[in-house]
């Protein structure tokens, strides 16, 4: 299960992802079904328009447009992978952490990434599956790829998970937050 969420646009890998599923929809031979939930704003209908054409019935789209709170929670909960496909020339690439990969990986999911940001001081190559380019090919071959080999998402998403406890617990910013404050107790 891989979910796909936030503001969903060109800039955030919409196309990217749109592209990847129809890959899959033609060329996905798995024993496994994959299933997709995507949640979100922005152009999230044109994930709704491409379910309707897809006929690989191991391949599952779930779209659920501004979903609340709880069944963001519910929807994460059922996931074991999360994606972040961020273009890497728009600007937003270079000025912002995705910080929807911050939490993902605190509950367990790996990350597909595309190398953006300031990503690899937080994710190496072992906490996180790094796209090399924004191609539709690539992704497709890799969502085939890991959904045969649970022992490699596991892997991934422990060591993700490791990563953002080592940077991001709430000692650790405290005491960043401190530092940046300059209080002295």
């Amino acid at each position: 299960c891989i979910h796909y969420g936030g503001t969903l646009s060109m800039e955030t890998g919409l196309d990217l992802f749109i592209k990847a599923l129809n890959i899959l929809d033609k060329s996905y031979i798995g024993s496994r079904t994959i299933a997709f939930f995507v949640s979100g704003i922005g152009d999230i209908d044109k994930v709704s328009d491409v379910v309707n054409c897809l006929v690989n019935y191991r391949i599952n789209v779930n779209v659920f447009p501004k979903a609340p709170l709880a069944q963001y929670e519910n929807i994460l909960s059922l996931c074991h992978v999360s994606l972040s496909l961020r273009l890497p020339n728009a600007p937003i690439s270079s000025t912002t952490f995705p910080s929807k990969v911050i939490e993902a990986s605190s509950r367990g999911l790996a990350l597909i990434t595309t190398d953006v940001s300031d990503m690899r001081q937080v994710y190496d190559d072992r906490s996180a599956f790094y796209l090399s380019g924004f191609d539709p090919h690539e992704l497709s071959n890799l969502i085939s790829l890991i959904a045969s080999d649970s022992e490699s998402i596991y892997a991934t998403s422990c060591a993700g998970r490791d990563q953002v406890n080592k940077r991001f617990s709430p000692e650790v910013v405290g005491k960043s937050l401190k530092s940046f404050l300059r209080i002295s107790c």
